[in-house]
């Protein structure tokens, strides 16, 4: 007599490859900025890269696996005086501010500063 493992092996439909096309839809998560200065090199949906200050004011992602991935940041582009959508696999690099340190992990990184709920802004020139 088989037991019940052996039993659900056998009573299991074959795979379908067809499955694996299927998208999986998950809840978006918004996440609140207090307005973080980046710069940015961004490339566009025609190839084009452009160079770009951005405020960001929110944060777009998904939960999973207990693990938040960031998907795109929403804010004010400098370059085109317009608020804006980025998706975060077209940003090329970022930095903290224009000529400023490179920022490695971009989604790490603004999820760490708000975390600490601390404005970010460019550093002004001093008088």
């Amino acid at each position: 007599m088989a037991d019940q493992s052996e039993q659900a092996d056998t009573d299991d439909k074959p795979f379908d490859p067809a499955a694996l096309d299927q998208k999986i839809t998950l809840p978006k998560i918004r996440i609140a900025s207090p307005d973080i200065d980046i710069f940015i090199h961004f490339k566009d949906t025609q190839g084009e890269i452009t160079k770009r200050g951005v405020t960001v004011k929110r944060v777009w992602a998904v939960s999973l696996r207990n693990t938040i991935v960031v998907l795109s940041i929403e804010g004010f582009c400098h370059l085109r005086q317009d608020q804006r959508d980025f998706n975060i696999q077209r940003i090329m690099e970022a930095f903290e501010w224009e000529g400023g340190p490179e920022i490695w992990d971009l989604a790490g990184w603004l999820l760490m500063v708000i975390g600490q709920g601390k404005k970010r802004q460019f550093p002004r020139p001093k008088d």
